[in-house]
């Protein structure tokens, strides 16, 4: 009982901290401009691997309890805004068959989940209109929408070349620590390395 209590207490002083800064501070990153900083940021990733962030494994997990049944099936997932593939990457851990496409806007990035076996493609995200989304069983769109301009174009395309589903996540601008911060005068801070890196801004 007391290892359990100490456990709890633990995690609460985790998400206290968490939620403090959360609240109250700006992350300490450089803050630039331009592509060369989200290429520099997966290139700092790719050093270690494809290696999955806590929040692209409670995703993914997602993505898995939904297609479970295609265990021993051939089917195709699309990620777009898939950085260096590793939730694909993942996928294929526990779907052997699974067949991948990787879509983002650098090719530099792109390396990564080309040299993990998946094919690429190279789109502009700035102009939906000429994105070419390949025909697929699932397309996954894991915090990529609130970084593109005309998010619904972009949606609307995914599901007009999906077959069975479409898997998005967003940033939630109405959690309670966002909602603090504009009480206290401060912007939502959802971002990284620039402040520029979301365009839209969601909640549930």
């Amino acid at each position: 009982a007391n290892g359990a209590r100490g456990t709890i207490r633990g995690l609460m002083r985790s998400l206290l901290k968490h939620w403090f800064k959360a609240i109250f501070l700006y992350p300490k990153h450089h803050i630039g401009v331009g592509n060369d900083h989200y290429e520099a940021y997966w290139e700092e990733r790719g050093k270690t691997g494809l290696n999955l962030s806590p929040w692209q494994k409670e995703r993914s997990d997602i993505v898995r309890a939904f297609v479970d049944e295609q265990k021993d099936a051939i089917f195709t997932v699309t990620d777009i805004g898939c950085g260096d593939g590793a939730v694909l990457a993942y996928l294929r851990g526990y779907y052997p068959n699974l067949k991948g496409t990787g879509i983002d806007f650098s090719d530099a990035v792109l390396r990564f989940a080309k040299e993990a076996g998946f094919e690429t493609r190279a789109i502009d995200f700035s102009n939906p209109e000429k994105l070419e989304i390949p025909e697929t069983d699932y397309v996954i769109l894991f915090e990529t929408i609130e970084h593109i301009a005309n998010s619904e174009l972009l949606v609307t395309k995914a599901f007009e070349k999906v077959k069975k589903a479409v898997f998005i996540s967003i940033p939630n601008t109405g959690f309670f620590t966002y909602r603090l911060r504009l009480l206290l005068g401060k912007f939502p801070a959802q971002w990284v390395d620039q402040p520029n890196e979301h365009l839209r801004f969601w909640t549930v």
